[in-house]
This record gives structure tokens, C-alpha cells and sequence, in this order.
């Protein structure tokens, strides 16, 4: 008998009817749920579950939860952490009968992130977590600087790289640092136009946190002699706020 297990993680708002007056409150957390699958290998294919079977099935759970209101949720009830564990357990069983038991923690606001995580294999397998912005109260500026980037040209397969500069002005969330490098570390296996991966990059981050303002520029380095520069924003920059340069010079060879 083998056990084989797979994590995928969410974001939700909900509120108790009961206990502390602050669980009462319309809140969210990030909740990382761990399926844990029992059962023989397959003679013939070496397989608990295709991974692929399982990652399907837990996409779908997760696109049920992920940036929803529990409570509105039918067949979840109270939305606490035990019946939500349940709800988990009782669709992945429904899925994938060799569902064993389910494992959901909800990490709190200042505990460690770190986990032990693989490289995602595609930008669209990469997930981005969100933290509460504990100045939500203010409006301030962050940036983040990837000096190093590193992804495919989709027609030749050779490696690109730029220079990213990401500038947000976060509302209730603040991008979790951590998964925004796997996110950008996920392009390096990937054909992409330097287009595209620049304005997926920001849209990414705007869909995972709902900035109030976001802007990125992608420097490319040339390839065939042109550099390309690439320049995407959604938002209104509120008042009073700075928005430095980006401090990065138009690229001019050894001129």
C-alpha cells in the first residue's frame, strides 16, 4: 500500500456567526489544503493516479473556492476550517475514489511562508499568494526589481531576458514575495513574445492582489540587435503618492 500526496492553496473571505467578535467580521485567509491519495501501483503503468488526473481534480475544487465568499457557498455550511476540510474531502473523494484524507491549514498573519515547493512548470501552473497589507489604511508604493528574468523566444527557442521593474500601490493584499519569484521563474522553460509575457506578468499580479495602481516595465535585451521595451499600467495613481523612475537607461550598446 503507497500513499501519494498533492497540495494545492486558495483565497477566501468569510465570517462565523459565533466565537470571537472579530470572526464575526467579514474576513479572508489563504488556506493550504493537502490531498493525500491510498491505494496499489498499477501493474501496468506504474501509477497510484496519474498526476495529471489529480492535478485536474483539484483544479476544479480550487477554482470552486479560490477569491469567494464561503458562505455563499452551497453544500459547505458554516464555513470553519473543519467543515471546509470536508467539503475538500468530500469532492476529491467524489473525483478520485483513492482519496485517503484531506490535510487544510490556514496560515496565520505573521508565521513563516516558507514551503518546501518545486519549480512550477508553466506560468499557468505558478500561483501567486496574496498576504493582508497591514497599512491598509495608507497608500505607499512597492516595487519589485527582477534584474534577471529569463524566459524562451517562442520561434527560435533560444533564451531572452529582461530587466523587470513592477510598481503597485496595494489595496486590502500585498503580493507574497516568495511566489512571485517562483511565478517569474516559472517563464524560463516557456516560449513567450516579450508582448506577452510582460503584460501576463502584470495582469497576474492585478487578478491575484487588486492593486489600486500597477504598473510594470519590461527591458528586453536585444536579440538581433533591437532591444524591445515593454510598458503596461492599470489604475489610477492616487494622490500624493511617489512614483520614482525606474532608474533603468534605454539600452545603448557600448554608445
Amino acid at each position: 500500500m503507497i500513499e501519494i500526496s498533492q497540495e494545492f492553496g486558495f483565497d477566501a473571505a468569510h465570517y462565523l456567526g459565533n466565537g470571537a467578535a472579530e470572526n464575526r467580521r467579514l474576513h479572508g485567509h489563504s488556506f493550504y489544503a493537502e490531498v493525500t491519495l491510498r491505494g496499489e501501483a498499477n501493474a501496468t503503468t506504474g501509477f497510484l493516479r496519474d498526476f495529471g488526473e489529480v492535478d485536474a481534480a483539484l483544479k476544479a475544487i480550487r477554482e470552486t473556492l479560490d477569491h469567494r465568499l464561503l458562505n455563499e457557498i452551497e453544500g459547505l455550511g458554516i464555513p470553519t476550517l473543519e467543515n471546509l476540510a470536508c467539503y475538500i474531502y468530500a469532492r476529491a473523494k467524489a473525483a478520485l475514489p483513492e482519496v485517503a484524507r484531506v490535510k487544510l491549514r490556514r496560515p496565520s498573519y505573521g508565521q513563516t511562508w516558507g514551503r518546501a515547493v518545486k519549480l512550477p512548470a508553466s506560468p499557468e501552473e505558478a500561483q501567486l499568494d496574496a498576504v493582508p497589507n497591514p497599512h491598509a489604511d495608507s497608500d505607499y508604493l512597492v516595487r519589485f526589481t527582477a534584474p534577471e528574468f529569463t524566459t524562451l523566444c517562442p520561434i527560435t527557442g533560444q533564451p531572452d531576458f529582461a530587466h523587470f521593474v513592477l510598481d503597485y500601490v496595494p489595496g486590502k493584499q500585498l503580493v507574497e514575495s516568495k511566489s512571485l519569484k517562483l511565478f517569474l521563474a516559472s517563464f524560463r522553460n516557456v516560449g513567450g513574445f516579450h508582448e506577452d509575457c510582460t503584460v501576463k506578468i502584470g495582469k497576474r499580479v492585478q487578478q491575484a492582489i487588486r492593486p489600486k495602481f500597477i504598473r510594470i516595465a519590461g527591458y528586453w535585451y536585444p536579440r538581433g540587435g533591437m532591444p524591445i521595451d515593454v510598458f503596461w499600467q492599470s489604475g489610477k495613481l492616487p494622490s500624493g503618492v511617489w512614483l520614482p523612475d525606474t532608474g533603468v537607461s534605454p539600452y545603448r550598446g557600448r554608445g
